[in-house]
């Protein structure tokens, strides 16, 4: 990295791009609701529910799996 400056700045970009992703995670799992951090987790990772069991996505979100399958059943109400 002392010699290829273009790596050093890609390898940079990188770091910065993980951690504030990190930061993020952190604050959505601190500071949001439970249905806040559902409704954000639908807006941006739909796809995921046809790939991931519903469980291991309740456990991401920090819920308990009956709040993540009320929540689901709300938003096919509306």
């Amino acid at each position: 990295m002392k010699q290829d400056h273009e790596l050093e700045r890609l390898i940079h970009r990188g770091t910065v791009e993980v951690l504030g992703r990190i930061g993020q995670r952190y604050h959505d799992l601190l500071a949001l609701t439970i249905e806040e951090r559902f409704k954000k987790f639908m807006a941006e990772n739909a796809y995921l529910l046809q790939e991931i069991p519903r469980k291991e996505l309740a456990s991401y979100l920090n819920m308990d799996y009956t709040n993540f399958s009320k929540l689901m059943n709300r938003i096919r109400i509306l």
